[in-house]
């Protein structure tokens, strides 16, 4: 009886901690309907109470990246420091940012597959070293929002 008691425990117990761990990594098998093609496994952090920074999240087997504007109503303003850091299969990335937009230090270092990068009117800062590494760029397009 006792065994029996410690059994189901145990069970609920193990039931309990995987709905917990799925729920706190916003795992629900769904995505998020608001993510644009291109964008799907994107991890965002807080720069300000306004405004959201990007890293690569869940999305180093994406080979095309789109970095949105928005996500949840904010400006998505920073692409984080090593936020794409030796991201092997990313051969192009969008940028779809609107205004103050930062691309942060190694932002995508060692991204040795990417070949185009579109950086729209809008993103004010590339930092040092965003681009080290990645000797395959035959396309690039800066703003003249830079500076």
């Amino acid at each position: 009886m006792k065994l029996k008691k410690r059994s189901m425990f145990l069970a609920i117990l193990i039931a309990l901690m995987l709905a917990i761990t799925l729920s706190a990594c916003g795992s629900n098998g769904e995505g998020d309907p608001n993510d644009e093609i291109g964008s799907e496994g994107l991890e965002y952090f807080p720069v300000t109470a306004d405004e959201y920074g990007v890293k690569m999240g869940d999305a180093e087997y994406l080979d095309i990246i789109v970095i949105p504007s928005m996500h949840e109503g904010k400006k998505v303003t920073q692409i984080g420091a090593c936020a794409f850091e030796d991201c092997s299969m990313l051969a192009t990335v969008n940028v779809t940012a609107q205004d103050s937009a930062v691309i942060q230090s190694y932002s995508f270092e060692n991204c040795t597959a990417l070949t185009s990068f579109n950086i729209p009117n809008g993103v004010v800062k590339i930092s040092s070293y965003a681009f080290s590494g990645c000797g395959n760029i035959k396309s690039i397009t800066f703003p003249i929002s830079l500076q």
